[in-house]
């Protein structure tokens, strides 16, 4: 809906179409959604660390310990955003005593020199679901097992779940800071999915897809 109702706005979207076609890892594509919707508000801020680690689903014992969290996610994360992308960011840890507790974010001033108001149509080689990381393999990643890195369904699957997703009143889903309608939805999905999770410690989930549609809606 942003392509056909915000044409005013048409350059920024090609300004963040540009951004997110290289990037490769799911948390650098959350993390920039994130940043860029904090963008509008201030270009440095802290979140509390069991948040950030919420936002970008690192809730994994593999991510308990601050040093694991960071080599494994944010190091990667500041390399590939500042490698690929325009936004360009720094970090720092904030403790409390010995404990690191939250992290201050620090954005750059998007570059004067870029154009973010451009007229003209997106070409469908510009649109993100040409690309691996479109919404669909957002949400796709939702569905990923604690302790895998796949997720459980196929990009068919997901595109189906999504018709039935599409139709979820947005008040339903979490409130998240920068309150992003994909963002929302895939937090909203990821949620029921670990719902599923629990139900399936109790009771076996013979067709878990199906299960997770009624979930849904």
């Amino acid at each position: 809906m942003d392509y056909i109702f915000n044409v005013e706005n048409i350059g920024y979207l090609r300004y963040r179409l540009r951004n997110v076609i290289n990037l490769t890892s799911r948390y650098s594509y959350v993390l920039y959604l994130y940043f860029e919707q904090n963008r509008r508000m201030h270009l440095s801020w802290e979140i509390s660390l069991d948040d950030l680690k919420a936002l970008l689903r690192c809730t994994a014992e593999t991510y308990s310990q601050y040093k694991r969290f960071n080599d494994l996610v944010l190091k990667k994360c500041h390399k590939e955003l500042n490698e690929k992308t325009e936004c360009h960011f720094s970090y720092e840890p904030i403790k409390k005593g010995r404990k690191v507790t939250a992290i201050r974010f620090t954005l750059e001033p998007i570059n004067s020199e870029i154009d973010l108001s451009l007229p003209g149509q997106i070409s469908l080689e510009d649109h993100p679901s040409n690309h691996g990381t479109d919404l669909i393999e957002l949400l796709r990643s939702a569905t990923t097992p604690p302790g895998s890195d796949e997720p459980e369904f196929s990009r068919a699957e997901i595109e189906h779940l999504f018709t039935i997703l599409a139709t979820v009143s947005v008040d339903k889903m979490p409130q998240i800071d920068d309150n992003n309608i994909d963002l929302r939805r895939y937090h909203y999905l990821a949620e029921k999915y670990a719902a599923m999770n629990r139900q399936a410690e109790r009771t076996p989930i013979k067709h878990r897809f199906a299960y997770l549609l009624k979930l849904i809606v």
